[in-house]
């Protein structure tokens, strides 16, 4: 089973804080994926020279498997009337407050894999402008449950 990484789950990963043991488990297995948004969120806040380095190795061992998806322009476009349908529908929306999110959202819709995040109302909502067939499953993890038991 193929799974997208929310960025919620990678900065606890990589800061040794959460989810080693069900993160290493999908590594080794060959199974995760990451948006390129996710990759550029990572990277903006890896202000540390240690920060930055845990991001890069994380990121290039996707690079080299191939595991990076990059949205293409029918997502950019399809982000944009998302955000359309949102405002019709519920109000004003900050559209750079939610197109990483949404390009997120549809890098784990392209490849049909199982989002994970910790951020379920972001990714719910978001759920509710895509066809059921279409649109990714969701699984929202508590870093509480999966706390490490260690330093990394």
């Amino acid at each position: 089973m193929s799974v997208v990484l929310d960025t919620s789950i990678i900065i606890p990963y990589l800061g040794g804080v959460a989810y080693d043991r069900f993160v290493w488990n999908r590594l080794v297995r060959e199974q995760i994926y990451i948006s390129s948004a996710s990759g550029m969120e990572l990277l903006a806040g890896s202000l540390r020279p240690d920060q930055r380095r845990r991001a890069d190795a994380f990121l290039n061992e996707l690079v080299r498997a191939s595991r990076i998806v990059t949205p293409d322009q029918d997502e950019w476009l399809r982000a944009g009337l998302i955000l359309a349908r949102f405002q019709n529908r519920i109000g004003h929306v900050d559209p750079a407050r939610h197109i990483n999110d949404l390009l997120i959202f549809m890098a784990a819709e392209r490849i049909g894999a199982v989002l994970i995040t910790e951020n379920g109302d972001h990714f719910r909502l978001w759920s509710r402008f895509r066809p059921e067939p279409r649109r990714p499953h969701l699984m929202i993890l508590n870093r509480g449950e999966h706390l490490n038991s260690g330093p990394k």
